[in-house]
Parts: structure tokens; sequence; C-alpha cells
């Protein structure tokens, strides 16, 4: 890991990134060479930090999962910390002049998570042509290429960690292990089919809050959340913000009474038409008293955010019989979690960059590595799980 650097030398290295996407162009409009990178005493200590800022802007707006749902814990020392069930803290009331009391996290004594740090990285050669060259270009394009497999890769483990660990709602493969079975989608003929439906959605939400989570995130796959987004009634949780909006608001239209000669927004009359200046209790076109109001209901007590990541796990369909049909239906998971308490990413070392020539192939070798390890919080109880879902309409 780098020293903390001061500001002028947080100068210098915005500088140099961006030489490197911008073509050999330094932020002030001045050229620079690769090779006077790579030779200037004054510049050359500072390449690491700049490739690492080039390398952490391509991986940051990759981590969906991870910058959602999990928690940073930088450590400074070690390699692994064990968490249990964190407990509520309750604050209290303080009557003037006494004292304050005391509140510490509580650990249950049941089953520990641990997180361990590993390190994760890969090596970019460049040729010594593209360095002699000043093929700022490429150089860029490798190192943005290197953050975003860095980025894919921590999403991967960010949900892979979310599926191990997650309690099994339901499971179409295997129903026996599952809290609630198999899903309770139908098809156009009734058939039971695998899919998912509102029903089985709520069931999860239930699951999750009886439990004393609020669950707040939906992760699924891009080609299931088609099914879920034309879903007549899951669309309107997930595209309304968990509220129904198919019913349009009325404006606050007066019920319907005796009417006016300017259709309710003229001067009040009589029955028989006659104007009057005071208000009548049988005249209600210009009355609100009986107005009637559409107010959507909302299903849950928060809105339920969907992320849509390719690393849940699917699996397309197989076959297809003598007539053409699949034999096997593509299936998903699918993850509900409360994000406050899903998981957390335990940082030991920041992206960092080791660089070193091969005389005998012309190459100089760039080696990126980064050291952190993924952990959940509760033992994975604030997760529901919904595995083998069909992705048909039900």
């Amino acid at each position: 890991m780098s020293k903390k650097l001061t500001a002028q030398d947080q100068l210098t290295v915005e500088k140099i990134a961006s030489a490197l996407v911008n073509d050999g162009y330094f932020d002030d409009g001045n050229p620079v060479t690769v090779e006077d990178l790579l030779t200037t005493t004054e510049l050359t200590r500072f390449i690491p930090d700049a490739v690492s800022l080039v390398v952490k802007e391509a991986i940051e707006p990759e981590l969906v999962i991870t910058n959602r749902l999990f928690f940073p814990i930088n450590i400074s020392s070690g390699r692994s910390i064990e968490l249990g069930s964190v407990g509520a803290m309750e604050a209290a009331e303080i009557a003037e002049g006494t004292e304050y009391p005391e509140r510490q996290i509580q650990m249950d004594g049941g089953d520990m998570v641990a997180a361990v740090v590993s390190k994760k990285g890969l090596q970019i050669p460049i040729t010594e042509e593209a360095i002699a060259d000043s093929i700022f270009d490429i150089i860029a394009l490798n190192l943005r290429q290197a953050g975003y497999a860095l980025a894919r890769l921590k999403e991967k483990k960010s949900y892979q960690i979310i599926n191990e660990m997650g309690q099994t709602a339901f499971d179409n493969a295997a129903p026996g292990s599952s809290e609630y079975g198999v899903c309770t989608g139908r098809n156009i003929a009734g058939a039971q089919n695998g899919s998912m439906t509102l029903n089985d959605i709520m069931d999860m939400y239930a699951y999750l809050w009886l439990r004393g989570f609020l669950p707040d995130t939906i992760i699924m796959h891009p080609l299931a959340w088609k099914i879920f987004a034309h879903d007549p009634a899951t669309r309107e949780i997930l595209l309304a913000g968990n509220t129904v909006a198919s019913r349009p608001l009325p404006a606050g239209n007066p019920s319907a009474g005796w009417t006016t000669t300017n259709q309710g927004l003229g001067i009040r009359t009589k029955a028989t038409g006659n104007e009057i200046s005071g208000a009548s209790p049988w005249t209600t076109a210009l009355n609100p008293l009986t107005a009637t109001y559409n107010i959507a209901p909302s299903y849950m007590p928060v809105p339920l955010t969907v992320i849509v990541s390719p690393h849940t796990n699917y699996a397309p369909a197989a076959a297809k019989d003598v007539d053409g049909n699949d034999v096997h239906l593509p299936t998903t998971d699918l993850a509900m979690v409360q994000s406050s308490l899903c998981g957390f990413i335990l940082n030991r070392e920041d992206v960092g960059i080791e660089e070193w020539a091969q005389p005998s192939r012309d190459i100089r070798t760039i080696k990126l590595r980064e050291r952190y390890g993924h952990g959940i919080f509760e033992q994975g109880k604030a997760i529901a799980m919904a595995r083998d879902i069909v992705v048909e309409p039900n």
C-alpha cells in the first residue's frame, strides 16, 4: 500500500492519470511520452498511484451489489475476523443529573461467521514497442479492462456469499430443504410450472419480516427481470415502488349531483335553475363534502429496490422435444435481502501495482493486486433465497 500523499503529490498523480487516459496529454494540455513517464525520476515514483487511480475509476461504477449491500470494514493487520449475530442497541431517555446508561453491541454465543482476506489480481504485459511509440490508448485500455476484471470478480464473490449463506425460502429442485417448497405459479392451461407469483414474493417478504428483518432489495438475473416486469401483479411493486399505480388518482372531482349552467364551474343554482347566493345542502356539484378519492395502497412498509446482476445463477433451456418444446425450461435464483444487514467486505489492501521488465522478450509487466474478504451479517438470516425458479409467465 502506498503511503499517504501530500496535496502536491496528489496533483502529480492526477496529471499522470490524465496522460494515461488522454493519449499522452497532462490535464494542463502539455504532452508527455510513455518513455518520459518511465524514466523521469520525479514522475516515475507516482506511476503506481496513477495506475491505481485509473483502475479504480473503472472498478467503482461496476460494483453494484458490493457497494449497495456490503458494509466496508478496513483493517491494517491480520487476515480474518469473526462475527456472530449482532443484537440491537437500545437508547434511553436521560433524566436531568442522572448517568448515561452503557450500551454495547451484543454478540450472541452461537455460530460465528468468519471473513478471510485473500489476494486477487492479474498481470498485464506491455511491449517495449508500445512504450516507444507512446501508444497511451492501448495502455489505458489494458488498465481499464483490468479494472473491469477486478470489479467483476468482486461482484461475483459478493453474490456467491449471498447465495451460499442465504436462507432458502423456495426451492423447485429440492423443495424438502426449503421453507415453503416449490413456487406456486401456473401456466395458461392451469398446470403448475414452477414460476414465481406475487404470493410467493409476499411469502419471502413475510419470512424475513417475521424474523425481525426489513427486506428492501431484490437481486435477480437480467434475463429473469423481463418476466417479473411483464407480470401484471409483480410489475406494480417492481415498477411503482411498492405502490399499486395502475388505477390513476382522480383530481378530487366531487360526486355527481345537481348540475349547474356551467358544468359545475359556474354560479350555484337550485334544482329549478334559479341562481342562489348562499350554500344549498341539496347542491352537491360544487360541494366537496361528498367527494370520493382513490388512494393507491402500499403493499409493503418500504419499497423494494431491484438489482439486476449477471452474476445471479441462471440456467438456460437445455433441450427440445419432437414438438419443439423446451424439455428443461430456463431457471434462475432470486435473493431478497435487508441491505443494511446483508454483508461486509474486509479490505486489507487497496488496488496496488508492481512493475518489472523482461528484456529477453521486450516486455514490461504490470501486476495489479488487491486483498479483501467477504463476510455475512447475522449468519445470513437477513437473506431469503428462491432457487431454481422457472423463468416463464404465470
